[in-house]
């Protein structure tokens, strides 16, 4: 049980690692990006902590930030 749950997770991970490489190359989803590269910088030793640390580096760029567009906001409406 153990196994499949860590298994499972692995997998999730490895996926959203995928699309964090498809959305930096789009510049889409910095929210995302930034996050993950967080994540690969904890969890994956050694080689995706210089990757998450150098990710995380160039998105806090401001001219990196603005490559990625304006950011969408959803507006909730209350009633």
């Amino acid at each position: 049980m153990v196994g499949c749950v860590a298994l499972t997770f692995r997998w999730t991970l490895a996926t959203r690692i995928g699309l964090t490489g498809r959305f930096l190359g789009k510049r889409r989803h910095h929210t995302f990006c930034l996050v993950m590269g967080g994540i690969e910088a904890a969890m994956c030793s050694p080689f995706g902590t210089v990757l998450g640390v150098f990710t995380i580096i160039v998105l806090l760029r401001p001219s990196v930030r603005d490559l990625f567009g304006p950011a969408t906001v959803a507006v909730v409406a209350t009633s």
